[in-house]
């Protein structure tokens, strides 16, 4: 009840994962590095789709609750320039290209379902149609200010935001806004 609440049912991810979304992601990864098994996109892209026919079979049966393969949870950290002006660097995990490409075709399986009820302007998905989210917040200022309306300002610095941002909270606040369990039991065998 609470997922219909909250804009419906997602989609039947069982059914979104084959092997032509599994091979077209791969192909579209291109030249993307590789993760720890050192499978890099390019190399598999090339494989026959059977190939990654199995490769879906093989998600299909870890959505049922079968056994998660480890090797998709291994990630290979790299460090990364800043672009602070410093010789900084940060950390970047890069996974496999199988855990990649099906975790790519299952979160565009649920984008529908995510636009019924996430704003398009805190998203980074399309904004609103011939405008960017900046010039439709000034439009909406503008209005207001135009209105008579009081006008209040604030800022949040995002910088840190996603190394605050524990995986099994924002799971559960997806929980509640209808997240298939098949996809949070995914997510969950990965982290652990």
């Amino acid at each position: 009840v609470q997922g219909e609440l909250f804009g419906g049912r997602p989609a039947d991810l069982e059914a979104c994962i084959t092997g032509v979304g599994l091979q077209r992601r791969v192909r579209a990864a291109g030249a993307k590095a590789h993760g720890a098994d050192a499978w890099l996109p390019k190399q598999l892209a090339g494989l026959p789709l059977e190939w990654f026919e199995l490769l879906a079979r093989i998600w299909r049966i870890v959505l049922r609750g079968g056994a998660f393969p480890k090797a998709w949870a291994s990630v290979r950290v790299c460090l990364i320039p800043k672009h602070d002006g410093t010789s900084n660097r940060r950390p970047i995990g890069v996974a496999s290209i199988c855990w990649r490409a099906g975790m790519g075709v299952l979160v565009k399986a649920l984008t529908p379902w995510i636009q019924t009820w996430l704003d398009p302007d805190i998203s980074s998905g399309p904004a609103r149609e011939g405008t960017t989210t900046l010039e439709a917040m000034l439009g909406e200022l503008a209005d207001a200010k135009d209105g008579g309306a009081a006008l209040f300002g604030g800022k949040i610095d995002l910088s840190k935001c996603f190394d605050r941002c524990h995986w099994e909270r924002s799971l559960r606040i997806l929980e509640r806004f209808g997240l298939p369990p098949a996809f949070s039991n995914v997510v969950r065998a990965f982290y652990q």
